[in-house]
């Protein structure tokens, strides 16, 4: 794609390479290859082959059998439905319809209500007068809206095109691969008009207009860092004991700290757990399969390592089209969605994505005394292009955000942007692959408290040992992010020693 100074509207100039519209893209599949996903309307339209309707009031809810649906119930009477695997406070994986003790013409109510919940789910709260969409702590369940025709969807391409010129951009096809970025900050997506909702923000369905209700400030640091990592660890315990109650699940396990930290988490639960690690042909893959190896050997695990397949074109096309042209984040996504697509599709995939939260001022390193963060240092962040429209949308996220010191707002970027806007649409992208995807992370107590450890903690990356040693010492036996066996171990060993001696 040409140049970063042009409106994000305006047709690109590709240089004559092959090119797809997004809505080229949707017309290359049927729409039951969207599995697990929903539209909300006030009209009726074609369903896929097999989906369900609801109806509440004026609402016409269609859906995807793959997908649960509960009611939401107040006095006795519909008020809405959950959708997906809520996880109550209690550590419940609710599967019954939700009563929640407030009046009707309270939406506040439910948002108290579900405020703590963990697990993978959206919130309709359709009373007259008082209509909303509440995401989860991370919008794990991605939605997308049309104001112009009062459409709510997972997918852009549930959503009607009413002008051929409403696609933004056009998506680069070359050797399989899509080079440019359809992951779009601040709502934006490939389609002039629907937008996606970010994490924290509700979508109120009178206006059509997202609105943020957390935070409401600067979130406090905490004198107990021993309590909160209780509370962290105690979270992500109850959440894995909900999923595993439901049956086996399957977990990923990776080289790195995330992963880890849901590994000690799931200590009590092992006999239900298949441990996976993908087999990415690369350093980082073939690191995490060392790691993962050594770790299931050691302690008795049930691991499977998942072999790498190739990603087509087509793959990469379906990957796309049931995410509505958003979970594309990177090359690496893209290309192993063939072996994502590997693993089993009976088991829910549990990800340790989000749990990087807890290190962030780390990652970000701004100094002592960081200056303000401004659109143009957030865009550089992601190298995202200073498009009028991001940056005009940019601002006035910071300008209503209510934290204002940069690591607050770096923390805050990743939460909406970095992961809200790609592992929400990404939970569609590989229906062959797991029964359906959660992040354990992906809970406003988790993460909460994560954003309220001290900075000086953060900065240390201290979060993950103290959890291990907390949870499970013996995992501290194995380095994080460091191959120590197989063939891959020994020659990382042995090219590490032969650095040292030709530095002598």
């Amino acid at each position: 794609m040409a140049g970063g100074s042009w409106s994000l509207v305006r047709k690109p100039d590709i240089e004559g390479r092959p090119v797809r519209w997004p809505r080229e893209i949707g017309a290359l599949f049927d729409r039951r290859e969207l599995v697990g996903q929903f539209r909300l309307s006030t009209s009726h339209v074609e369903l896929p082959g097999g989906w369900r309707e609801a109806k509440l009031g004026s609402w016409i809810l269609a859906y995807d059998p793959a997908l649960p649906v509960l009611r939401i119930v107040a006095s006795g009477t519909p008020m809405g439905w959950l959708l997906g695997q809520p996880i109550t406070p209690e550590g419940v994986l609710l599967s019954s319809d939700l009563e929640v003790s407030v009046d009707q013409a309270d939406p506040d109510g439910l948002e108290r209500t579900i405020h703590w919940f963990a697990g993978r789910y959206l919130a309709m709260w359709l009373a007259p007068g008082s209509e909303r969409i509440y995401l989860d702590a991370s919008g794990s369940i991605g939605v997308v809206y049309s104001p112009s025709q009062r459409v709510v969807a997972s997918s852009l391409f549930l959503i009607p095109y009413q002008d051929s010129r409403d696609d933004r951009l056009a998506l680069v096809n070359e050797r399989g691969r899509y080079p440019i970025d359809p992951h779009l900050f601040f709502g934006l997506t490939v389609r002039d008009s629907v937008d996606w909702l970010l994490p924290n923000h509700y979508l109120d369905l009178d206006t059509w207009k997202p609105i943020r209700y957390w935070p409401t400030g600067e979130i406090e640091t905490t004198s107990d860092v021993e309590d909160t990592l209780e509370t962290i660890a105690g979270r992500l315990t109850a959440s894995i004991r909900a999923l595993v109650e439901a049956g086996p699940i399957q977990m990923a396990l990776t080289a790195g700290n995330d992963s880890r930290v849901l590994l000690a988490c799931s200590k009590e639960f092992l006999e239900d757990i298949e441990f996976v690690t993908m087999a990415f042909p690369d350093h980082a893959g073939r690191t995490d399969v060392s790691v993962a190896r050594g770790l299931a050997r050691d302690l008795k695990l049930r691991h499977r390592v998942v072999p790498w397949r190739r990603s087509l074109p087509a793959d990469i096309a379906r990957l796309l089209f049931r995410t509505g042209c958003v979970a594309a984040l990177d090359a690496r996504c893209q290309e192993g969605v063939a072996t994502m697509a590997s693993m089993d599709s009976r088991r829910p995939y549990v990800s340790a994505v989000f749990g990087e939260v807890a290190r962030m001022p780390a990652i970000a390193s701004f100094g002592p005394n960081p200056e303000p963060v401004t659109i143009e240092k957030m865009l550089a962040w992601r190298q995202a292009p200073v498009w009028p429209e991001l940056v005009e949308r940019g601002t006035r996220w910071l300008e209503e955000l209510p934290i204002k010191n940069a690591h607050g707002v770096f923390d805050m970027r990743a939460i909406e942007f970095r992961f809200g806007g790609w592992c929400g649409p990404l939970t569609y992208g590989y229906p062959e692959g797991q029964a359906h995807t959660v992040y354990p992370y992906s809970d406003r107590a988790v993460l909460e408290a994560m954003l309220s450890l001290p900075l000086e903690y953060r900065l240390l990356n201290q979060f993950v040992p103290d959890i291990l040693e907390r949870q499970w010492p013996e995992l501290l036996r194995h380095p994080v992010n460091q191959a120590t066996n197989g063939w891959y171990g020994v020659y990382r060993k042995a090219r590490r020693f032969a650095k040292r001696t030709l530095r002598r």
